[in-house]
Parts: structure tokens; C-alpha cells; sequence
């Protein structure tokens, strides 16, 4: 079961935890194309955490992610 946390606006959207199950290890980009099939979300907006780590988007398509993993995602952050 992969954990997902979620903060700023995708919380509003998803609550703050959600697990789900997948079936085999799969990638950080795998998992944001699920969530953007399932919800319209636009997935290439995300930073990302995995097990506490900050990932490098060119890192996404390569990072991978199973049971007992958690995954943290953040949409982008502005201000002035």
C-alpha cells in the first residue's frame, strides 16, 4: 500500500492521507499519471517526496515506489 500525503491545495482536494493499493512497484511518474487519469489533476505541476527524500523532477520517471512507501506531494508555491 503506497501512502500519500498531501499539502496546500491538493489537501483541499484529496484530504490529507490517502493510501491506495497498486499492484506491482511502479514509478513516482506512473503514480501521478493514475492520480491525473483518476482526478484531472495536472500531474507535471508536483514536487515530491518519497520515504522523506525530495525528488528531482528529471528523477520521477525513475524512482520507484511500492508497498509501505510513503509519498509526499506539493503543488506549486508562490507568493511575493
Amino acid at each position: 500500500m503506497i501512502r500519500l500525503r498531501f499539502f496546500a491545495g491538493l489537501k483541499e482536494i484529496f484530504g490529507e492521507v490517502v493510501e491506495i493499493d497498486v499492484d506491482a512497484t511502479i514509478t513516482l511518474n506512473d503514480l501521478l499519471k493514475l492520480l491525473e487519469d483518476r482526478h484531472g489533476i495536472e500531474s507535471r505541476i508536483y514536487m515530491a517526496a518519497v520515504d522523506g527524500k525530495l525528488v528531482n523532477r528529471s528523477d520521477f520517471s525513475y524512482t520507484r515506489i511500492g508497498d509501505d512507501t510513503e509519498v509526499r506531494l506539493y503543488p506549486p508555491v508562490g507568493g511575493g
